[in-house]
């Protein structure tokens, strides 16, 4: 099972009509979907024009995204209300630049922001790209910060493998 339907599955029953989240990188448009199909309102943020284009076809009739052709750790210039879930994917868009990757400073930046946005009782899923340039630098500096700020984390999940995915769903 990929990492981020392991997450869906388990974030799915959490989540209702009246909640608003975010999708810090949209890539694809997986998360931001998946949250769109369940919640009142998404804020899905990617750099690239591509990726926002591609989840707007993905996302067909949905009204409920708005979309951000910024960097996530402008995060708290575009969010100016208090969020329920928020969904994070390091590494690259896949149908996208493969050397434009999320950066391990504006990501932490945006992670931090991201958490001060949750309600109590939100979440945030994280899943860290380890295999991708830079990204096990970014997982460890990532792991790093959520360990070390004592989170409540309700999920965790790694391969043994240095170049899969490590997945933390974090409860505020």
């Amino acid at each position: 099972m990929r990492t981020t339907t392991y997450n869906h599955k388990y974030l799915s029953p959490l989540l209702k009509k009246e909640m608003v989240g975010i999708d810090l990188t949209l890539g694809g448009g997986n998360d931001t979907v998946f949250l769109a199909e369940k919640i009142r309102r998404v804020y899905a943020f990617d750099i690239q024009p591509a990726a926002i284009l591609e989840t707007k076809t993905r996302a067909g009739d949905l009204q409920n995204i708005i979309y951000i052709n910024a960097s996530h750790a402008l995060l708290k210039e575009y969010v100016k209300e208090r969020v329920d879930i928020v969904m994070f994917n390091s590494g690259y868009y896949p149908h996208g630049d493969h050397n434009l990757t999320t950066d391990p400073a504006s990501s932490l930046t945006a992670l931090q922001a991201a958490y001060d946005l949750l309600k109590d009782g939100g979440y945030l899923s994280v899943v860290l790209y380890r295999g991708h340039k830079g990204g096990l630098t970014e997982a460890n500096l990532l792991t790093e910060w959520i360990l070390g700020d004592h989170f409540i984390i309700d999920k965790y999940f790694s391969y043994t493998c240095i170049t899969e995915p490590i997945s933390y769903i974090i409860r505020k």
